[in-house]
């Protein structure tokens, strides 16, 4: 049993409402960072980067929540509007300047264990009509991975979609 402070307890009890009342509002939006090739300097492609735009602290960074979702569950609906998003602006930018740039989207080992994620990307990538190998999804380490087979499993399934699999962070 791990000890914890009430005023602690009771703040992630707020932040945890507060969490799930921004998903139904609208509040969380996706900030997209550049990523270049050190060697040339040419724009390879974009990390998608979710944040939470506070009523009262302003604009949230995923360090201030997402381990909070990832212990609670919500990083799955988080997650899988994060992909939508990113889906979304790959099938725009197909027919642009922008066609062959990729998208990264970060997806910890709670969305890999969850039974549908497979199938959330596949039928993502479909809808939109998006290249698989534009999308590079990036395992981070932030929660243990309870079940190591399960998730190597939907990695290589993952992969068989043509999806690009990144390991982040891990180790850190």
């Amino acid at each position: 049993m791990t000890c914890r402070p009430v005023d602690t307890i009771a703040v992630d009890v707020h932040l945890e409402q507060a969490l799930q009342d921004a998903i139904a509002r609208s509040e969380l939006f996706v900030d997209y960072q550049p990523v270049f090739r050190l060697q040339t300097g040419d724009m390879t492609g974009v990390e998608a980067l979710v944040r939470w735009r506070h009523p009262e602290r302003g604009v949230l960074s995923p360090v201030a929540f997402i381990p909070l979702a990832e212990a609670n569950g919500l990083i799955v609906p988080i997650g899988e509007f994060v992909l939508e998003e990113a889906c979304q602006i790959l099938r725009a930018w197909r027919k642009s300047a922008m066609h062959e740039l990729s998208i990264a989207v970060n997806v910890s080992a709670v969305q890999l264990a969850y039974g549908d994620f497979v199938r959330v990307v596949r039928e993502c990538l479909d809808e939109y009509g998006v290249d698989a190998r534009r999308l590079q999804l990036e395992i981070t380490e932030t929660v243990p991975f309870t079940n190591r087979q399960l998730v190597i499993k939907r990695l290589v399934e993952l992969r068989q979609l043509g999806v690009r699999i990144v390991l982040d962070d891990f180790g850190c």
